[in-house]
């Protein structure tokens, strides 16, 4: 199989995957988003990032995701396979030691609708900051965000205000989870699933090993 070839049935993978997690989403009650009209015309099969364009297609790669461009008052959304070869989780290592979860929360929150989502599969070296992901995100060291549904795997630290699915670090912090977690260390403020690790904390109980909330 040649590299055009793997790449297209990548991209048509993510592409459905994309497709299938946000109608799931959608049916157990994801978040509605406004998204302001951006004057930036959509990119499509293959596009560097970061980008203002409010639409994406197919395959994009650079050093970081558009979730850099912080200050833009409209939502970029991008469908398909999304390569970031540093990714702002590497930023991210300057907060462990004064993480404040309840301000990333609420800072979170007031920001839904100028954020940025990823659909099918993300994969960035140090992690991503992409506030809204329903795919696939992997990273070998850290990653952030509003929500992910679907499979997140970073080596050290994950931390969402919301998760659907399985999330896998060494750390998990979530807000609100449904589904597994996986780590030495898992956090949820409201989860509903099983967590696995050598410290599991739930709104129900803190156990080790393994712990559950239904």
């Amino acid at each position: 199989m040649n590299t055009k070839l793997l790449l297209s049935v990548i991209t048509i993978l993510s592409l459905c995957l994309s497709s299938f997690m946000s109608k799931l989403n959608a049916q157990n009650g994801g978040d509605s988003l406004i998204i302001d009209n951006c004057n930036y015309s959509p990119k499509r099969v293959i596009y560097f990032q970061p980008t203002k364009a409010p639409k994406s297609y197919g395959i994009g790669f650079g050093f970081f995701g558009s979730e850099i461009y912080c200050n833009l008052k409209c939502r970029r959304d991008s469908y398909g396979l999304g390569i970031q070869l540093i990714g702002q989780g590497l930023f991210q290592s300057f907060m462990i030691n004064s993480f404040d979860f309840e301000k990333f929360v609420d800072q979170t929150t007031q920001e839904r609708t100028t954020k940025t989502s990823h659909n099918g599969i993300l994969i960035a070296t140090f992690g991503t900051y992409t506030a809204y992901i329903n795919g696939i995100s992997l990273s070998a060291w850290m990653s952030g965000g509003i929500e992910v549904n679907g499979l997140s795997f970073n080596i050290l630290w994950s931390i969402y205000q919301k998760s659907n699915g399985v999330v896998i670090a060494t750390v998990n912090h979530v807000n609100t989870g449904r589904g597994l977690q996986v780590g030495l260390i898992n956090k949820a403020n409201n989860f509903r699933g099983i967590q696995i690790g050598l410290w599991n904390k739930n709104d129900k109980r803190s156990l080790p090993l393994i712990n559950w909330s239904f």
